[in-house]
């Protein structure tokens, strides 16, 4: 028996400017459309994690950053952008799609069922939100591998699901000095 219909939540560290939104996907079936309120627009970094609770193995992750969101560039290159699980990112900036992927055939990455998948970004955002559409391809999409890594067109037909993200902001962490014990 495995989980079902587990929402996003989100925690921000406001101070350091850190996201960090965790969750499950349970479906391939649906572009999940997140929508993750910030304190404030500006720079921040962003970590994801979510599980996959398919069937089907994560061949790769596309994610299209919402208006007003982009990737920070330093010397022509993203500046932060990687997944633990995937051996190749690539950011298109004309459909503003960030794509992780194992190169197809030559299977550098992938999340398979049970497995969490990891990424990471630096994102800049007009607003105080951070709004991204996912898709995942999975085996059977195999055929169409080099046409959705080079153009970010992955099941761009398939229904919508909005997912709204509850947020925590996390606090300062207390720093305990043995010493402040004795008086």
């Amino acid at each position: 028996m495995r989980a079902t219909d587990v929402h996003m939540s989100a925690a921000i560290d406001e101070e350091r400017r850190i996201v960090l939104v965790t969750g499950s996907i349970d479906t391939d079936e649906y572009q999940i459309i997140m929508r993750v309120p910030l304190p404030s627009a500006g720079e921040w970094t962003l970590i994801k994690a979510e599980t996959n609770l398919t069937d089907n193995p994560w061949l790769a992750w596309q994610m299209k950053l919402g208006e007003g969101i982009s990737i920070p560039m330093k010397d022509g290159k993203p500046e932060l952008l990687t997944s633990r699980n995937y051996g190749y990112t690539r950011y298109i900036q004309e459909s503003n799609s960030v794509i992780f992927h194992g190169g197809g055939h030559e299977n550098n990455g992938e999340v398979r069922p049970g497995e969490p998948i990891l990424k990471f970004a630096k994102i800049e955002t007009e607003m105080p939100e951070i709004i991204a559409a996912h898709s995942r391809m999975v085996p059977e999409d195999l055929p169409e591998f080099d046409n959705m890594i080079q153009n970010g067109n992955f099941k761009d037909s398939y229904p919508k699901m909005e997912v709204i993200t509850p947020v925590t902001e996390l606090s300062l962490p207390e720093v305990f000095v043995k010493e402040q014990l004795v008086k």
